[in-house]
């Protein structure tokens, strides 16, 4: 089927009837737009063909076919020349079928009613009849078109394949190294008071600082960390500075646990801890 040449015919008609593009749109309830497209050669929707053809006087062959002549299936030569077939004349009863059937005479059975072919079934046959489906498997395309689409189709995984695959190689020889982002999965601080009974600080004027690790042994690890603390009653000694800060360096070749304590000389309380380089090699 040739698209422009259908669309071509579809102005012809319209023009032939008179009717512009805004006018044969509203009697077929569609935009303008789309007579457009028709004209140019997008075909309309299957449901469209028999308004279509019945609004610009033509038959859906002709409009399949882009041209005039084209005969409609099954038709009666006398039917395409607006000649009107003669009725057929009703047979003479016999007496039989007046008075019916003698008794105990069996029934003939009644012939079954054809079925109405519906609005969707004549359109796709009228149109299955000018543009024939292709072989099946082929979807439309040509051998040389399916053979194309399946080495893209090939090239394109084998990509995805070798770069997932470069990426795993990757993460699987990556250095596991220790660092500031992800030290606390590692290894944990904490700060506590030495002086302490029963739960409860008696004296907390000493303080623990220690770092161990959570996952095995880290080799060649090494850490700085600072810890704030600070006076919790600033009121009964003004004299004394606010924050007193104190620096726990620890270097070991092969480190699980390391601790340092801090010894005041009045009451401080521990506040902010905070890392300020640490290495190693993970396990």
């Amino acid at each position: 089927m040739d698209k422009k040449k259908c669309g071509e015919y579809i102005r012809k008609k319209r023009e032939e009837k008179g009717l512009s593009r805004a006018e044969l749109a509203e009697k077929l309830g569609v935009g303008v737009y789309e007579v457009d497209c028709w004209e140019v050669g997008d075909f309309p929707a299957v449901e469209l063909l028999l308004p279509l053809s019945e609004t610009l006087g033509v038959e859906v062959e002709e409009l399949l076919a882009g041209e005039d002549g084209a005969v409609k299936e099954g038709a009666e030569p006398a039917a395409e020349q607006g000649e009107k077939a003669p009725e057929p004349t009703e047979p003479a009863k016999s007496p039989e079928s007046v008075a019916g059937p003698p008794v105990g005479a069996i029934p003939k059975p009644k012939k079954k009613l054809k079925k109405q072919e519906s609005y969707y079934d004549e359109v796709n046959r009228r149109v299955a009849k000018i543009v024939p489906e292709p072989p099946s498997g082929e979807n439309g395309f040509s051998a040389g078109e399916r053979r194309f689409g399946t080495v893209i189709c090939v090239l394109f995984m084998a990509v995805v394949l070798i770069f997932q695959a470069v990426r795993l190689v990757g993460w699987l020889g990556r250095e596991r190294v220790l660092t500031p982002e992800n030290y606390r999965e590692y290894i944990e601080i904490s700060v506590v008071a030495t002086d302490a009974e029963n739960g409860f600080v008696t004296n907390p004027d000493r303080y623990t600082v220690s770092v161990s690790a959570k996952k095995g042994r880290i080799e060649d690890f090494s850490i700085v960390v600072e810890v704030a603390f600070y006076n919790p009653f600033p009121g009964m000694n003004p004299d004394a500075d606010d924050m007193i800060y104190r620096t726990v360096e620890i270097s070991d070749p092969s480190f699980s646990y390391g601790e340092e304590t801090f010894s005041f000389e009045r009451i401080v309380m521990d506040g902010e801890i905070r890392v300020k380089s640490v290495e190693g090699k993970l396990p």
